[in-house]
């Protein structure tokens, strides 16, 4: 295991997404796995893991015990009762596992009611800390304990451990509460790691907003001295609305930190943050680029072009306005994107073969009953296509602000603004906020 610090992690949001990982290894770094998908797969994830060993491939399990401090209902899928036919709220079964996993008394509350800051007593804390340490260090490699193959010697370790943590809104009430018990948890952690330490600083948006209390937070962070870095998730903050009051204090918030840090959910302003502070960051396949703590039920599958030149993902109607605009095959490798799948899918004929990305159809299993019944759906074949390329266009975004001087950085998105901005049907005012921010924070060559 190297001491190095991964730069650009990837999410692993489902099972389905694997061969992304396994197929295109040089376009992101290290892996990040949620508990409870680890906890509902684990012989699955565990098998993941060793293949992207034999790759080089790091990894870090997500404790997600977060959860556990929110509303319960948000834990809970509605099930029909088979006797009454009536709807019913039911406790997901992965958040139940989990909570097992990592304390008696968590596993006898959760579905009940939500973690508070008075449940935190030293004998509780310990042992939450103790076993969710051990989760995450132990719980894939015991897959293979009896396997005659591997044995007992096999390495599955990730790269650091996460000590438990709960959401901070704010510094008022209580909220401040749970910058002591973050804090608690974390020098918890210190004595039963045998890896390095990555605490988790899980705040609101409205923070960004406070610049006195987010030194406070900083200052208080920076007193856990034997924590490797750190890892950054600001609930619910789309990086294309932040103004750019918000991204400053963002980037200065980082600074303070004084520490490797590495951004949970992060789009393109992630990545130019590697230039002002931020040491990495991490996403979805083609999503995942912001996250409320505020677990979202459901969703519709979207097959959403990520455009490089605005750093977005857009919608088939947007992105076919622009190929008319482009034009051509060639202007579009040179301008927007040349990365191998849309070379290889485009090929001489921009206006034809483009439309695999965005291919849909109406759904044969839709009930005929329901709104959704007559919507089109992106075919499989088109979501492959988008999530390959989106990997392709990120890391190729990664290795630019990692290059490039600041200046063309700079000027590239004042000038995408300019040309493409016009021809969308939303603002992208952002990019000349990220522009102004990164001029005024990064360092100059």
């Amino acid at each position: 295991m190297t001491d190095e610090i991964p730069r650009h992690f990837v999410r692993l949001g489902s099972h389905a997404e694997k061969r992304y990982f396994l197929d295109m290894p040089d376009t992101y770094d290290a892996l990040i796995l949620n508990a409870n998908l680890v906890v509902a797969t684990t012989s699955a994830c565990a098998s993941l893991v060793l293949a992207l060993k034999d790759l080089g491939k790091q990894y870090l399990i997500d404790p997600w015990t977060f959860v556990y401090g929110v509303d319960p209902t948000l834990l809970k899928k509605a099930v029909v009762n088979k006797e009454t036919g009536s709807k019913e709220l039911v406790l997901k079964r992965t958040y139940k596992q989990l909570a097992d996993d990592y304390h008696d008394r968590l596993g006898a509350l959760v579905g009940s009611r939500a973690l508070t800051c008075d449940d935190f007593t030293m004998s509780f804390t310990d042992e939450f800390v103790a076993r969710a340490l051990a989760f995450q260090t132990h719980k894939l490699a015991e897959v293979f304990a009896e396997d005659e193959f591997f044995g007992e010697g096999l390495d599955l370790s990730p790269l650091g451990v996460i000590p438990p943590y709960f959401y901070i809104p704010g510094l008022t009430g209580d909220d401040d509460r749970w910058l002591s018990i973050n804090l608690r948890l974390a020098k918890a952690a210190i004595p039963e790691a045998t890896l390095p330490i990555f605490p988790m600083i899980c705040i609101g948006a409205s923070l960004l907003a406070d610049p006195p209390a987010l030194q406070n937070v900083a200052d208080a962070y920076s007193t856990l001295t034997n924590s490797k870095g750190f890892l950054l998730w600001i609930s619910d903050a789309d990086e294309r609305k932040l103004g750019r009051g918000a991204l400053t204090n963002l980037v200065r918030f980082v600074q303070r930190l004084g520490r490797p840090t590495i951004s949970m959910y992060g789009g393109y302003f992630s990545t130019l943050m590697t230039r002002m502070g931020l040491h990495g960051y991490s996403h979805g396949v083609a999503y995942g680029e912001y996250k409320s703590v505020e677990p979202v039920i459901g969703g519709l599958p979207s097959a959403r072009y990520y455009f490089p030149p605005l750093h977005d993902r857009l919608d088939a109607f947007d992105v076919s306005f622009l190929v008319q605009e482009i034009g051509s095959a060639r202007k579009w490798f040179s301008d927007v994107c040349g990365c191998p799948v849309c070379r290889q899918v485009i090929q001489a004929d921009l206006h034809v073969n483009f439309r695999a990305f965005i291919e849909s159809r109406v759904s044969s299993k839709a009930n005929p009953s329901s709104p959704h019944a007559h919507r089109e759906y992106p075919t499989g074949n088109a979501i492959d296509l988008i999530r390959r390329h989106y990997l392709h266009a990120r890391h190729a975004e990664d290795i630019k602000v990692a290059e490039a001087p600041i200046e063309e950085l700079y000027t590239q998105m004042l000038q995408a603004r300019r040309a493409y901005g016009p021809h969308v049907g939303q603002s992208v005012w952002y990019l000349g906020e990220w522009a102004y921010v990164l001029r005024d924070s990064a360092p100059h060559q």
